[in-house]
């Protein structure tokens, strides 16, 4: 009970006297009850929102996929803002074309340069072009 209940009269605290304590619990399972079932309703609700939003996005985007042969444009990481040796804005975004040698199921590449050398890690699609 709040301080405020006990100057205003809630009708809680007018039935005190008159429902006994059993009574009182029952209402209160009944109550915590009811209120796991609202809260599953709007995690449900939430989740369906969600979906909606997602299936909306997703048809806008187009993945990409990559073939071996392929050549692409990889994303210059010294000119990011995350980059520690920030370059400056006037670098490049993409860096010299490469050759893709792998393609691994998840859907990382591994890549060489145009004379043979092969690069020592392998990207994400997100950084090809």
């Amino acid at each position: 009970m709040i301080p405020l209940e006990i100057e205003i009269p809630y009708l809680r605290v007018s039935l005190k006297d008159i429902i006994n304590e059993e009574d009182q619990q029952k209402e209160r399972l009944q109550q915590l009850e009811a209120l796991d079932e609202k809260r599953i309703n709007a995690f449900e609700h939430l989740r369906a929102y969600h979906t909606s939003i997602k299936r909306e996005y997703d048809k806008k985007i187009k993945p990409k996929e990559f073939q071996i042969v392929y050549f692409v444009l990889l994303k210059n990481m010294s000119n990011t803002t995350t980059s520690q040796e920030h370059k400056g804005k006037f670098q490049p975004n993409w860096v010299c074309p490469y050759l893709i040698t792998t393609n691994f199921v998840t859907r990382a590449y591994k890549l060489s340069y145009l004379e043979g050398r092969e690069v020592k890690k392998t990207y994400n699609r997100r950084y090809l072009k």
